[in-house]
């Protein structure tokens, strides 16, 4: 696209727009037309009263007075200075307001072009929306969007218009039968109105009451009229079923029309009840104890509905024709006991619709959705007399693969592989092969058959999979085709479905283009079947999106290659018009977005005339804001061109913009669930780091920081099972570079050397413990040598704790037979005061112990259940040490140096994080943990902080880490719904914060400037990705908890520059006191905490503003502390409570009581 072209543009059109006879096209407003003034004049200052038009431009307002306009208004009411296009300015559109009565709309318009004020006047066009019918069930229909039904719509004025209107289009369902009296096809089924008996036609007075909309035919529903239909059967209903009853007034014995079949009055039953030999009028299906309303039976339905359900009445489907007509034939004999009927009597039905459709003045599409192998001549003989005889169109489904039904076949099948056959294969709405159906060169088109919605027996609906569907959704195609070409005959129409057939499922299946290693080609057909281009191809042009270019622009953006919040793009669209299709000229294209946060800079293009095949590129330009919601921004271009014959070409193009804080080249995929924690460290001494994680899939990857990774002889490095435990970075020998320890499920350590050599990452040990690894290898200096030795525990074989150096010798006094299973990581600090780190670790034997750097235990404390969390340690600023461990038993520990109870809080459920531990000033050290999924921070005397007993929504399983941006606190955690999230310490969300992503996080995060740009990110693992979260501010972890287990050593160790509140007693004093629910208001569910001084009988009780009792929440004994619970907003009963505001009362045995307001809003 190019400047220059758009002016010549816009001269090309001020002369079309010259002459007083220019003819209005027929979209053209009949009432308004369109003007832009130069840059130079400035915008209008417009007033209207009820008596007078002013505007601030004398010439405007001599143009308005001279020719009586009745109003000027701006075309774009949100457009400013900044949105131009070249010379256009689009705050200087106005849209002219004239009586539509007038006949010079276009000397009017001439005149306003020729002013020196304007840049050209022009017309507006009235664009209609792309059409979507109101059937509820349409959004289930994921064959319309396949097909392109809604587009091909789109060349009628529906509902002005509709496809067919003065033609009946006949699809035939050869198969089980219809039930022709299912709400959703009943004013679809096809009337022979040449069967209808001559006394009916022949008294006018009479036919003319029952044809009420007086159109000269009688539709289905008018031949129910009462005037002159009753129940006949005796069912409590008149409906079609009653025309076949015996006393019915259309049925007279006699073949009316002279196509061989009496009293065919809406189909044919050529099976009849035994064998074919007694054939009737009535194409119902079977219906008895056998036949359900959703078996077999229900095929030809089924099929039917997909052929022609009647469109736009505001109840279930839509079909791709629209409009058309079916003609219903039972082919399957009412004397099989079964409901898995066969098809007995298919090529009588197939005589019969072709015959149907010549008599009636025209001719049958036929689906025939059943087959079997095996060619028969007479059977060929059939189709080619309906082919070539009666002009019909025959289309079949090309069956299901094997006989099984689930396995994809290389076969012929009959009729589909007939000479003068549509066969068609079913492929799924998306494009993608499904492996379950046949395929063959004998396939003419692919047809979508996964996941097809239609209707069955009675009044529902059910959605099938079958080469049944694909069938009838081409055959419904090719009925809209015949609709727009009514002069076409059948073998035109079926040239040009095939023509047009969409060949993108190849590139989505290129093996079988090539007969997946048979012989042949094409083996899915055609391609998709495609009635949009089988009629547009011939009188319009085709204009899509090719590709699309996002391009950070140099002064407003990081120059990352993300889209990001706070940045401006400019935004490159080639837009092709397609082969095949006929030339456009007159191009545009407008971009918009509802998406909150965009800004268009330039958003209006003209681009040069294409020639079929033929592509041009439209520039715009965007910015985003700060606080945009991450996510995909759908941004539509409206392409308008014009075609042969004048023919208006619009088109709404889609697509999407990713705006992310995701690093370039995140997420990253790994080959199983991370829920360790990733480890950073320039592992090839290049200056740059690596993310080293390992999986559950038994994988340690490395990643650069453009998310490259590692692929050598050694990585990724298989440890042969599942990896739970993060990367540890320590120096275990002294040297200047540090190693990494990672532990494996099969119980080895493995440690690698991050050196200048040759070989990066070289594994320097492969260490087998005997048992099962799951826990984080914690590194410390346990023997005094000053460096790191490597503290790990099993949670199998002798189940012992080790402590080793380098090379894998034991420290002495290791290991240590704890015979205790240990899950999760040791945390390491110096208890005794003698310069070598002790080991605090928790087991699944409900202790907690302090073991000393020489192996031997000082203190256990047994807890109410597991330790499935890793112990923290928290050092005072004192020297003051204070363990923090989370329990199975529902309950969160705060041990002294001794192992004596500091405090506890209870929770509702089980710890589910290790500590994590922040400094806050004129607070004290605040400990974070979860609870399934409520987050909790409490001081060093065990009260809650602030407002932080929060209830996320989902499990939190990864560890909680900290940063100081501008000088501010975050929390920073993800939960397993996939949420990233990031909070300020005093609980408001960071801005983008929460951030979704597709897979639940499992890992623990890490955060830290990575990557050495000033800022920070956020690592973190799920069940399939590693994410890299840039957070665009610069900021610091220096002294903070920021990973898992505090630090890369991995020993769950934090040192506070500040002193713990004081504690009188070794149970800390607690008030009776009750907190303030949340959230609140809340939906569903709301968490309430309170704290006693001492043990009694508590009942915290719920109520209604009438003071009525709605549940008790507690009414047990409990011991002094803190404690909550949880209200989901039901009664005693288990029912959901409404709307309202309620009372939450705490009372005790010692007459004490305390009560606050809680408000539920649903």
């Amino acid at each position: 696209m190019n400047n220059t072209f758009i002016k010549n543009a816009i001269i090309t059109l001020s002369l079309l727009f010259g002459g007083s006879d220019f003819l209005l096209s027929n979209n053209q407003s009949e009432s308004t037309f369109l003007f832009a003034l130069k840059h130079s004049v400035n915008p209008l200052n417009i007033e209207k009263s009820r008596e007078f038009l002013t505007v601030d431009n004398t010439t405007i307002q001599e143009f308005i007075n001279t020719y009586n306009i009745e109003n000027i208004e701006p075309w774009l009411q949100g457009a400013n200075e900044n949105d131009n296009d070249g010379e256009i300015y689009l705050n200087r559109i106005y849209r002219v307001y004239v009586d539509q009565n007038r006949s010079d709309m276009n000397y009017l318009i001439s005149v306003m072009d020729a002013k020196t004020e304007t840049i050209y006047a022009e017309p507006e066009y009235l664009r209609k929306p792309l059409y979507v019918p109101n059937d509820p069930g349409f959004p289930q229909q994921c064959s319309m969007e396949s097909v392109k039904a809604t587009q091909a719509w789109d060349f009628w004025d529906i509902p002005n218009i509709m496809p067919s209107d003065g033609q009946e289009i006949l699809l035939a369902s050869v198969d089980t039968g219809v039930d022709y009296t299912h709400p959703d096809l009943v004013e679809s089924i096809w009337v022979n109105q040449g069967e209808i008996p001559v006394y009916i036609t022949d008294d006018q007075e009479l036919f003319q009451i029952i044809d009420e909309n007086g159109d000269g035919k009688l539709s289905s529903t008018e031949m129910i009229s009462p005037v002159i239909m009753t129940d006949l059967n005796e069912d409590g209903l008149v409906n079609l079923k009653d025309i076949f009853m015996e006393g019915s007034p259309y049925l007279d014995s006699s073949d009316n029309d002279g196509n061989g079949y009496a009293d065919d009055l809406i189909g044919w039953d050529s099976a009849g009840k035994w064998s074919g030999n007694d054939p009737d009028p009535d194409p119902f299906p079977k219906v008895d104890g056998v036949a359900t309303d959703g078996g077999t039976w229900a095929h030809g339905s089924h099929v039917a509905g997909i052929l022609s359900a009647t469109s736009d009445n505001g109840i279930g489907m839509a079909s791709t024709v629209f409009n058309g007509k079916i003609i219903s034939i039972k082919t399957s004999t009412d004397g099989q006991n079964t409901d898995d009927p066969g098809i007995s009597n298919g090529y009588d039905g197939i005589l019969y619709a072709a015959k149907a459709g010549y008599y009636a003045g025209t001719f049958a599409i036929i689906n025939n959705s059943w087959g079997g192998g095996g060619y028969s001549n007479s059977e060929q003989s059939v189709i080619n007399t309906a082919h070539n005889t009666y002009g019909a169109v025959v289309v079949a489904s090309a069956g299901n693969g094997s006989s099984t039904g689930n396995e994809e076949q290389y076969e012929t099948g009959y009729p589909a592989s007939y000479e003068n056959v549509i066969s068609v294969c079913a492929i799924g709405c998306n494009g993608n092969w499904g492996g379950w159906a046949s395929y063959h060169p004998t396939v003419d088109l692919a047809a979508p058959g996964e996941s097809i919605y239609s209707a069955i027996i009675g009044t529902g609906y059910a959605s099938w999979n079958g080469s049944s569907m694909a069938g009838p959704n081409a055959a419904s195609a090719i009925g809209l085709l015949q609709a727009f070409y009514p002069d076409m005959d059948n073998d035109q129409l079926i040239e040009r479905i095939l023509n047009t057939a969409d060949r993108f499922i190849y590139d989505r299946n290129p093996e079988y283009e090539t007969c997946n290693g048979y012989n042949g080609t094409d083996c899915l057909g055609k391609g998709m079947v495609d009635p949009y281009k089988a009629i547009g191809v011939e009188i319009a042009p085709n204009l899509d999106i090719l590709s699309f270019s996002v391009i950070e622009d140099a002064e407003n953006a990081d120059g990352d290659g993300v889209v990001n919040p706070g940045e401006q793009f400019a935004l490159n669209i080639t837009i092709e018009n397609e082969e095949g299709w006929q030339d456009a000229t007159g191009i545009t294209a407008v971009l918009s977005t509802n998406y909150e946060g965009v800004s268009l800079l330039w958003n209006g293009n003209y681009l040069e005339d294409l020639s079929a095949g033929e592509s041009d590129v439209a520039e715009f330009a965007f910015t985003l804001s700060n606080d945009i919601a991450l996510g995909d921004i759908e941004f539509n271009v409206l392409a308008t061109a014009t075609g042969p014959d004048n023919y208006a070409f619009e088109a709404n193009l889609t697509f999407n913009v990713n705006v992310s804080l995701n690093q370039s080249g995140f997420p990253a995929d790994v080959s199983g669930e991370l829920i360790s924690s990733a480890a950073i460290i320039d592992f090839d001494n290049d200056g740059v780091n690596e993310i080293i994680s390992s999986d559950k899939g038994g994988f340690i990857h490395v990643f650069e920081m453009d998310g490259t990774e590692w692929v050598d002889d050694t990585y990724p490095f298989y440890t042969e099972d599942q990896n739970w435990g993060s990367p540890a970075i320590g120096n275990l020998d002294g040297n200047v570079f540090d190693d990494v320890v990672i532990s494996s499920k099969n119980g080895h350590i493995y440690i690698f050397s991050s050196t200048q050599a040759d070989t990066p990452g070289e594994l320097l040990l492969d260490f087998d413990s005997g048992g099962f690894l799951t826990a984080t290898p914690a590194l410390g200096d346990i023997d005094g040598d000053g460096y790191d030795e490597i503290v790990f525990g099993q949670y199998g074989g002798d189940r012992l704790l080790y402590a080793i150096n380098i090379d894998g010798t034991n420290v002495s006094g290791f290991p240590v037979e704890l015979d205790e299973k240990v899950q999760r990581g040791a945390a390491l600090s110096d208890f005794n005061g003698n310069g070598k780190m002790d080991i605090i670790v928790g087991t699944d034997d409900e202790f907690v112990h302090l073991i000393y750097d020489d192996g031997t235990i000082a203190w256990s404390y047994e807890t109410g259940g597991d330790i499935r969390v890793a112990p923290s340690i928290l050092e005072l600023n004192s020297g003051e040490k204070i363990v923090l461990v989370g329990s199975k038993d529902d309950n969160f520990y705060a041990l002294n140096s001794d192992g004596s109870l500091r405090f506890m809080v209870e929770t509702e459920d089980d710890i589910t994080t290790e500590a994590s531990i922040i400094d806050i000033e004129g607070v004290g050290p605040v400990v974070f943990f979860a609870s399934s999924n409520v987050l909790y921070a409490v001081e060093t005397d065990g009260e809650i902080y602030g407002e932080w007993m929060i209830d996320i929504g989902a499990d939190i399983t990864s560890s909680i880490v900290f940063s100081k941006i501008n000088n501010a606190t975050y929390v920073m955690f993800g939960d397993e719904s996939g949420k990233a999230h990031m909070y300020h310490i005093l609980g408001d969300s960071y801005n983008n914060f929460p951030i979704v992503y597709s897979f639940p996080f499992k890992g623990s995060p890490t955060i830290l400037d990575s990557d050495n740009d000033g800022d920070l990110e956020l690592i973190i693992g799920s069940t399939q990705t590693l994410t890299n979260i840039d957070i665009k501010e610069s900021g610091s972890v220096e002294g903070l908890w920021a990973t898992h287990r505090s630090n890369m050593k991995r020993d769950g160790h934090y040192l506070s520059n500040l002193d713990a509140l004081d504690i009188s007693d070794e149970i800390m004093d607690y008030e009776f006191a009750l907190n303030n629910a949340y959230p609140n208001p809340f939906n569903p569910s709301t968490t309430i905490g309170f704290s006693i001084p001492y043990s009694m009988d508590i009942v915290l009780n719920v109520y209604d503003i009438s003071g009525r009792l709605v549940k008790t929440l507690v009414d047990e004994t409990k011991y002094a502390g803190f404690h909550s619970c949880v209200w989901d907003g039901r009664d005693q009963n288990g029912n959901s409570v409404s709307n309202g505001l309620y009372i939450y009362k705490l009372i005790s045995n010692q007459n004490n009581s305390i009560s606050n307001k809680i408000i539920l809003l649903k």
